[in-house]
Parts: structure tokens; C-alpha cells; sequence
């Protein structure tokens, strides 16, 4: 502005009629180089060129009933159709970047890359599969195997299994086959190897009863947790500020709970649970529960301690301290009723497989034989309950001890008394057979006597006076039958 209008050529200027041109600066400029400027005139056109140029077009464009949408339009179509000539498309869509539909053509540039993929074969994908990918998992893999490292190759195959599951999710939205099972088959193809490793596994842990004596329970694991978490509770006793102390203690006790509660604890009772049959067992049902419970009882008395000992004085008389007793007293509720509800299915599954083997190995012919020369002794039904019954009455010695086990083999001796009260009551005896039926009972009175039931094993001494009626003589039946043993018969 400060530079002065040359003088040596004659001109008029004619201002565009712009509010800017009327500024006070702009006159004073003109008038000081003395530049003579037209007069604006009262509705005077614009001469903007570009204005101009704008008008024009529109004139053409509402002069074929078009509108603004419609060369929108127009323009993405004509993209669309040049898609194999990348320069028309990039002069089209430099006129587009003036449209508000500019967006539009990535939209139109990926379903005509979809449609040219839907057209292809999948032959692509098939070479894709069985070679770059197929060398890749197995380079992959063999570093571990040749390095013997067991766990980074379980933790390789799995990662490689989910990610060739998932490409196969995001390729069937692309349809690149008409058939259901051609992306399958790929993945089985690459992944034979693991159908192998499932079964030697499935060996490992042989069925889902027993989970091959499998707990999955670790001492170890609890122990490395509350050492962990003891730490964190001594480090906010001396590092935090005393107010915040129980808030953060409530936030350690969270974790503790989750990781060795929810994800040890519970999964393995929540396992262990599921090995046991609701159905009247034919075979053998395993023990193992009760090993559950044993490692169960020692992890859960070294978690009380850890409360005792590091949560509950941090916590006492503050504003958390009921928030954490009462998530305390839930988790260990919560678990006393799993536990709880598992010692009931096994004494069901124990007396079901009784009730199985009593039922399909006693004969009628066991108490009432065609002959009176006999052999005294147990019936084959007789023993093979009995051998069982020990081995699940050694295995709650191993899970339970105190009063703990006296409650649970007194219940187990209960349910066998009436077991066998119900089953004796559906035979008929002749003498020998009465003989037979107290070498029975004698050696269920035998098994049961060595079992911490307290005042339950006097049950069987009744069980046995009852069959001993059956050979007491007529003339001393009715005092046999008014024995104080009998009274406890039910």
C-alpha cells in the first residue's frame, strides 16, 4: 500500500464492486496518486471471474432440470466407471474434492475391490494357505521344538491356531468360496498336528471323571501369591498415608480374592464338581475329590492366616472395615457351600455304585442255595462293595480330618445301614442262606467299625441281631426278637 501508482499510463479503474473498495484506506491511496475510479453504480454486476464462471455453470446446470445432488451423482458414477483408468479417476476425484460427496469415492473404490476379489478363484487363497502361512506356523513352532522349549511351543500353537481362526472369520465376509468347509479344511491342513497333540493330552489326562488324578490345585502357586500380596500390604502400612491405608488394603484383598480365590480356588472346586456323575454310576466312580478338598483346606488356612494376620489390622475400626468382612465371609461361605455340595455328590455317587453292584451281582440263589453244605463266607457282592467302600473311606481320610470326617463317614454309614436294609428285606433265606447273610453283614460291620461314625457303627451290630433271628431256634425266637438291638432297627 505504501508503494505509489505509476502516472505514466492513462487508465480508468474499474473497482469489482467489493465492500473492500470502499474502505477509507483504498480511497485515500487512489486519491493521493491521483487514480480516477468509475463510479459504483446501484445493483452493478460482480466481475469476479471465477463468480462469473460459477454462474454460468449453474445457468446450465438448472437449464436441464439438474441439481446440485444430481452432478454429485453424476460425478461418482463416472468415477465408478473409470476404475481401470487410475488418471481419469484421479482428475475426477480432484472435481469431487469441491463435493461434499467426496467421501463417496472410497466407498465406490472398495466395493469394486470386493467385487474383483469375489470374482477371483480361491486358488489365491488356497497357495496363501498351504504355503506362506503353512511355512510360517511351522518355521515358527520347529525353533521351539528343536530348542526343546515345551511351553513357548504350546503357547505358539495356540496363538497361531487363533489367528488362522480368526483371518478364516474375516475371509468368510469376503465369500472367496461358495463352499462352507473350504476354509476348514486349510486350517485342519496346517493344523493336523494338533488333532495329535489332543489326543496325547486326552491320554494325559484320560476322562473328564478323573482328569487323570489332575487337582489343579498348586501349593506353590497359593504360597507365591500371598508372599506377593503380604509384600503389598506391608508396603501401604509404611508407604501411604493413613487415611488412605484401608482403601488401598481393600484394593489388594480384590485381587487376592480374584486371582487366588476366583481363578484357583473355585475354578478347581467348579472342575472337580463337574467329575462327578449325577447318574447311578456302572463303574467305579474316582475319589479324587477328596484330594480337591485336602489341597483345598491347606490353601484356605494359609489364606485365613494371611487375613488374620496382614487385612484385618489395616482394616479394623475404619470405613472399609465392613465392606471387608462381608466380602471375606462371602468368598469363604461361597466356597464351604461348593465344597459342601461336591462331599454330597460323591456320598450319592458312592452309594449309587453300591446300590448298582447289590443289585446286579447279588443272586437269590446267594441266601437260599439248593444245598445245605455250603462254604462260609462272604458273597462275591458282598466283597467287591466292601473293597470299595475302603478305598473311598482311606481317600476321606486323606481329604478330611477331625470333626470334618467323623461327619462324613457317620453320613456314609448311615445311607449304607438303610442301603442294606432295603436290600435284605428283598430276599427270601433258608437256614444256609441266613448263614450266608451274617457272613455278609459281619463283613460290612467289620468295614464299618474301622471308620471314625462314632455311635453309627452300632447300627450294623442291630442290622446283624436282625438277621439272626432268621436262625434262632422257634422255642427262643420271641426272646431273641425282644433284644434291646433291635430296638435301634429302623
Amino acid at each position: 500500500m505504501n508503494e505509489e501508482v505509476p502516472t505514466s499510463v492513462s487508465f480508468t479503474l474499474h473497482q469489482n464492486n467489493v465492500i473492500i473498495d470502499a474502505s477509507r484506506i483504498i480511497k485515500t491511496l487512489l486519491k493521493n496518486n491521483k487514480v480516477d475510479a468509475l463510479d459504483w453504480f446501484s445493483c452493478f454486476p460482480n466481475l469476479t471471474l471465477m463468480e462469473i464462471l460459477w454462474t454460468i455453470l449453474m445457468c446450465r446446470i438448472h437449464a436441464d432440470n439438474c441439481q446440485y445432488e444430481e452432478v454429485e451423482r453424476l460425478l461418482i458414477d463416472e468415477f465408478g466407471r473409470a476404475q481401470r483408468d487410475e488418471k481419469k479417476m484421479a482428475e475426477v476425484a480432484k472435481i469431487l474434492s469441491e463435493f461434499k460427496a467426496y467421501s463417496h469415492c472410497v466407498d465406490r473404490y472398495v466395493e469394486y475391490i470386493q467385487s474383483h476379489f469375489h470374482n477371483r478363484t480361491g486358488s489365491d487363497v488356497l497357495n496363501t494357505f498351504t504355503g506362506k502361512i503353512k511355512d510360517h506356523i511351522y518355521a515358527k513352532l520347529r525353533d521351539c521344538k528343536e530348542s526343546d522349549d515345551k511351553e513357548g511351543y504350546l503357547v505358539g500353537l495356540a496363538q497361531s491356531y487363533s489367528n488362522t481362526l480368526r483371518l478364516c472369520k474375516d475371509l468368510e465376509a469376503l465369500y472367496v468360496s461358495s463352499d462352507a468347509s473350504f476354509l476348514p479344511t486349510l486350517t485342519q491342513s496346517i493344523f493336523s498336528r494338533l488333532q495329535e497333540l489332543k489326543r496325547d493330552v486326552q491320554a494325559r489326562l484320560m476322562t473328564v471323571e478323573t482328569y487323570g488324578g489332575e487337582t489343579f490345585l498348586s501349593e506353590d502357586i497359593a504360597i507365591s501369591i500371598l508372599q506377593e500380596t503380604k509384600n503389598a500390604f506391608n508396603r501401604t502400612a509404611q508407604l501411604c498415608e493413613k487415611s488412605e491405608v484401608p482403601k488401598h488394603c481393600e484394593n489388594i484383598l480384590d485381587v487376592l480374592l480374584k486371582y487366588l480365590y476366583v481363578e484357583h480356588l473355585d475354578y478347581a472346586i467348579e472342575l472337580a464338581l463337574a467329575g462327578i456323575s449325577l447318574a447311578e454310576p456302572k463303574i467305579e466312580p474316582p475319589a479324587y475329590f477328596f484330594s480337591v478338598v485336602a489341597q483345598n483346606t491347606t490353601i484356605v488356612l494359609l489364606l485365613m492366616k494371611q487375613y488374620e494376620d496382614s487385612v484385618y489390622p489395616l482394616v479394623k475400626n475404619t470405613v472399609v472395615e465392613q465392606c471387608v468382612a462381608k466380602k471375606w465371609a462371602s468368598a469363604l461361605r461361597s466356597l464351604e457351600q461348593k465344597i459342601n455340595l461336591g462331599l454330597e455328590r460323591q456320598l450319592n455317587s458312592v452309594l449309587g455304585y453300591a446300590r448298582y453292584v447289590l443289585g446286579s451281582e447279588q443272586k437269590k440263589a446267594d441266601f437260599k442255595p439248593d444245598s445245605q453244605q455250603i462254604n462260609l463266607g462272604a458273597s462275591s457282592a458282598c466283597q467287591q462293595v466292601v473293597r470299595f467302600l475302603t478305598t473311598q473311606a482311606s481317600a476321606m481320610e486323606r481329604g478330611c480330618d477331625g470333626g470334618n470326617l467323623v461327619v462324613l463317614q457317620s453320613e456314609l454309614a448311615n445311607r449304607l445301614y438303610k442301603l442294606l436294609l432295603n436290600h435284605i428285606q428283598q430276599f427270601t433265606f433258608n437256614s444256609a442262606g441266613a448263614m450266608l447273610l451274617l457272613c455278609d453283614l459281619n463283613e460290612y460291620r467289620k468295614c464299618v467299625s474301622s471308620w471314625r461314625v462314632g455311635d453309627a457303627a452300632r447300627q450294623f451290630e442291630s442290622l446283624h441281631a436282625l438277621a439272626n433271628l432268621l436262625v434262632v431256634l422257634p422255642d427262643n425266637l420271641v426272646d431273641a426278637a425282644h433284644s434291646p438291638m433291635l430296638k435301634k432297627v429302623k
